[in-house]
């Protein structure tokens, strides 16, 4: 009987002791924070109300690695120093001074042309650009390739380029009376990231226009540092084949499309452009490419874009 009763003394002292404990494992040990929703652009279209068809084999990972973005502002104000040397401002007697959230340094050139560069506080890109001289003086840009390797020189030669990032796409600017009579003045070089072997869509970029002469006349760096933060699982792709063209997500299929079938589904992941306080995490998300067809049966491509961690 007294050793029943010791036991019970034994076990009623020890239930205090495991609360404290569960509390303060509760209270202490610290716990991931909440992953606030992805808002994506929606399409600036109506999108269509079609029969959507999926023709591709659903072979996706079930996990994927969560970023959270971490404003590294020593690094980039050295790339802000490196970059306003490399592009001749600060020999110009530059005033530097603070507009908004951007800092910024601005020279004027012998002929009269502003030399400026700007970071915002609040993300940590920044952005060169050198105004634009008499349109009489154009001539013919040189080629991507030649643009390509200017670009890249400057980049790598002044560490402006992180790895992640690679030369993808091309743009440029042109002028003319009419269709047939353009001329191309200058060359954007456009480098986007990979994480993980995954693309990243979004704001997440660095742009460089080299023009006719071969001088860089703008520069966009428009991206966010950041770490590793945990895994996550992953919600399957086929969660959301009803709200792909529900016009709910971002979608860039045609309004005159009657049909459309889902060719592809990829892992990416989504830099969202507004400040880290509004998004902290680069997340994975679903890409899903197809085919659209209208009335007439002519093609054209689309792809959709919906958040994918699991909720």
């Amino acid at each position: 009987m007294k050793k029943a009763y010791r036991n019970l003394l034994i076990a009623a002292a020890a239930i205090p002791v495991i609360l404290l404990c569960v509390l303060g494992y509760w209270f202490l040990v610290p716990k991931p924070s909440p992953i606030p929703d992805l808002f994506l652009p929606l399409a600036g279209q109506a999108i269509p109300k079609v029969e959507l068809s999926i023709e591709t084999e659903v072979d996706v990972p079930k996990k994927a690695n969560l970023y959270r973005f971490e404003i590294n502002y020593k690094g980039r104000y050295n790339q802000f120093d490196r970059a306003a040397s490399a592009l001749g401002i600060w020999e110009l007697d530059a005033v530097r001074d603070y507009v908004g959230n951007k800092d910024r340094l601005l020279g004027v050139t012998d002929d009269g042309r502003i030399k400026q560069i700007t970071m915002e506080d609040d993300t940590g890109f920044w952005t060169y650009t050198l105004s634009e001289e008499d349109s009489s003086l154009r001539k013919e840009a040189p080629s991507n390739e030649e643009a390509e390797r200017i670009a890249s020189r400057f980049l790598d030669e002044n560490q402006l380029r992180p790895e992640r990032f690679s030369a993808t796409s091309f743009g440029g600017k042109s002028m003319g009376s009419s269709f047939e009579d353009q001329l191309e003045y200058s060359v954007t070089v456009f480098y986007y990231p990979t994480v993980d072997g995954y693309e990243v869509f979004g704001i997440s970029r660095i742009a460089v226009e080299i023009d006719y002469n071969g001088e860089i006349e703008a520069v966009r760096s428009y991206y966010k540092d950041f770490v590793f933060d945990r895994v996550v699982d992953l919600a399957p792709p086929e969660q959301f084949y009803d709200v792909l063209l529900s016009g709910d997500t971002l979608c860039s299929i045609e309004p005159s499309a009657v049909s459309a079938k889902v060719t592809s589904i990829e892992l990416a992941y989504w830099e969202d452009g507004g400040t880290i306080e509004d998004q902290p995490y680069l997340q994975p998300v679903w890409v899903y490419n197809g085919v659209a067809y209208d009335a007439a049966g002519v093609e054209s491509e689309f792809l959709a874009i919906v958040p994918a961690v699991k909720r």
